[in-house]
């Protein structure tokens, strides 16, 4: 389908380097803070509602999140305390990796 105004740029879908840092980022702020909630990501990544709920679905595809709120409007961490702090530390080390390989194109 095309869009009514042939001057229109298509709307592309973000890159997927840009998603999985955000998703990153998301995993981090969701283990550090111990609870899981859209809101608690949107406040803290400052994004809106859909994308902090794509976020927290593609947690809960990894595994990381249970489908179910709880009573209290929380998902469920399904990550032992241990494996909860290794991933932390993997993921911000990758984030750092990241940052350093950006800064060399500069």
């Amino acid at each position: 389908m095309t869009h009514p105004d042939p001057q229109c740029a298509p709307v592309k879908a973000p890159s997927t380097a840009y998603t999985d840092a955000l998703l990153q980022r998301a995993t981090i702020v969701v283990l550090t803070h111990r609870q899981a909630s859209i809101s608690l990501i949107q406040r803290h990544l400052k994004i809106g509602y859909s994308r902090a709920l794509g976020l927290m679905g593609a947690m809960v595809r990894d595994n990381i999140l249970s489908q179910d709120i709880k009573e209290d409007g929380y998902r469920a961490i399904l990550l032992s305390d241990r494996d909860q702090s290794e991933l932390i530390l993997k993921l911000q080390s990758e984030q750092i990796d990241d940052s350093r390989d950006a800064s060399s194109f500069s």
